[in-house]
């Protein structure tokens, strides 16, 4: 089952639904668990990028965040963190949340 354009959801033949990149065969994780905690993770200041910076020259408040499959190094997602506004818990998004039983 395509979950995203480079992920993947199966279930190995121990009844394990997991995880996995549809380029390389990486395995992440099982189904229940948020696959960035498993990709490769990549912090940067926007001001490094061109063309990122605000129009109004105030400072950056947000830290680009990159998640690519340790496998291949196929980018998968990129988030903004605000260190000021979030917490440490909420730094790695859990944007897809999957439902194991809906491979049965």
């Amino acid at each position: 089952m395509k979950i995203h354009d480079s992920l993947e959801m199966k279930q190995r033949p121990d009844g394990k639904a997991v995880i996995f990149c549809s380029r390389c065969g990486y395995e992440f994780c099982e189904a229940t668990e948020n696959y960035k905690k498993h990709a490769v993770y990549w912090e940067r200041d926007l001001a490094e990028i061109p063309r990122r910076r605000p129009t109004s020259g105030d400072p950056l408040f947000v830290v680009y965040q990159e998640y690519s499959c340790p496998g291949c190094g196929v980018l998968l997602e990129v988030d903004n963190y605000c260190p000021t506004l979030d917490s440490e818990e909420e730094k790695v998004l859990w944007d897809i949340q999957i439902d194991p039983a809906s491979l049965r």
